[in-house]
């Protein structure tokens, strides 16, 4: 699905599981500034997340934890100041993540110790 150069402000995830073949979301170029509702059953074969170019400020500690296929994220070109420490854990799958130009200051040293892929 590709809703990119919108004006969405909020995306609904946790409806991400009536898209039974959801492979990739592009919410690129959009208004959204936070990631609070958490993905419940996000389908086995949904891979790709981009969220690039948006105004994402916060994502709650948990809101990735059921993206347990994803292989490509990208978060760069947001406002993201801090990330928790356990942000991409059960991600085991991720083998890229873009989180260029983005206002982080420090980075955990166990927030990717999930990932042997990236």
């Amino acid at each position: 699905i590709n809703l990119a150069n919108n004006n969405l402000s909020y995306f609904d995830f946790e409806n991400l599981h009536f898209y039974q073949d959801l492979y990739h979301l592009d919410l690129s170029f959009n208004r959204i500034e936070k990631l609070s509702s958490v993905a419940k059953m996000v389908k086995n074969n949904f891979s790709i997340l981009n969220l690039n170019h948006n105004q994402i400020n916060s994502i709650s500690s948990n809101f990735f934890h059921y993206f347990y296929s994803l292989t490509r994220l990208d978060l760069s070109e947001n406002p993201i100041s801090s990330l928790d420490s356990n942000q991409f854990k059960n991600m085991l799958k991720l083998s890229y993540l873009n989180m260029s130009t983005n206002y982080l200051t420090e980075i955990s040293p166990i927030l990717f110790s999930d990932q042997n892929g990236l």
